[in-house]
């Protein structure tokens, strides 16, 4: 019955995980960029008990004087939560017709740095805004990497001029008169193979390998691999709330099911203790 307990009680552990992801999916369903989480879970290692006397009389056992080899009986220790894993799935493009925000119509992250042009990690939310010195500042605190992995500075106001990202990252001040000034070009990164995403707060991500080690993504220019850039777009939560819907009921369901058995087990315990007095 302690087998029957603990076991019940890692199910307990994995609805909950499972509950606290998904319901971290639905408050953010309205969240630019946003990557859904999905909770992987793993059975956990079995162990082999075996018959004491497998020779023993017994319904179904050798006959008398027949040998018999000891009966091993395999048991389960529960389910165990793996890791979250992030979906990078696409969300729908939203038109804003903001200059400052960017959409990526493909796979790619744009990089961020921080002050100094440290990495300050990634992120599909391209709702920046120009800040006092001329850069691209995300909601995170970071700014928006050029090529050469620098903060992207924008020329300083000088009228009525326009700003125009291309969907090759081409970045550029449009004149009234219709001539261009090329400020610079962005880049955008995607996992690595081996690499995985977890998130970072701030709708920021980090990129991390099989081994548990953080490390940079491959830089692409935009394009069909990365995706190409849509300017005056946002790009939407990829959580989609009617199947997070579904994986809350799931989750409270194997939940209480676990409680179930938890509560069955120590009904046993206590019918045992009477029977014992």
């Amino acid at each position: 019955m302690f087998g029957q307990m603990r076991t019940s009680a890692l199910g307990m552990m994995a609805g909950q995980t499972m509950l606290d992801v998904t319901s971290h999916n639905v408050a953010n369903v309205n969240t630019a960029g946003y990557r859904a989480g999905r909770t992987d879970f793993a059975e956990l290692a079995y162990a082999g008990l075996h018959e004491v006397d497998g020779g023993a009389p017994r319904r179904g056992a050798a006959p008398v004087g027949v040998e018999s080899a000891p009966v091993e009986f395999p048991r389960g220790h529960g389910v165990g939560n793996e890791r979250v894993v992030l979906s990078e799935k696409s969300g729908a493009l939203q038109s804003t017709g903001v200059p400052t925000d960017l959409a990526v119509a493909g796979a790619g992250y744009f990089p961020l740095v921080d002050f100094e042009g440290n990495p300050a990690g990634y992120t599909r939310d391209g709702s920046f805004r120009k800040d006092a010195s001329g850069h691209l500042v995300h909601v995170s605190g970071g700014f928006l990497a050029d090529e050469s992995g620098e903060a992207l500075r924008l020329a300083e106001d000088r009228g009525p001029s326009t700003l125009g990202i291309a969907p090759d990252g081409r970045v550029t001040s449009i004149e009234p008169d219709g001539t261009e000034e090329e400020l610079g070009r962005l880049v955008l990164t995607v996992p690595r193979a081996g690499q995985r995403l977890v998130a970072g707060g701030g709708n920021t991500y980090y990129m991390v390998g099989d081994d548990g080690v953080f490390g940079p993504g491959d830089r692409l220019s935009p394009g069909e691999e990365a995706g190409e850039i849509r300017q005056g777009f946002l790009e939407g939560s990829n959580a989609d709330l009617a199947e997070e819907m579904t994986r809350l009921i799931m989750a409270q369901r194997a939940f209480g099911l676990n409680a179930r058995s938890l509560q069955t087990a120590d009904q046993m315990f206590e019918m045992a203790n009477h029977l014992g007095r």
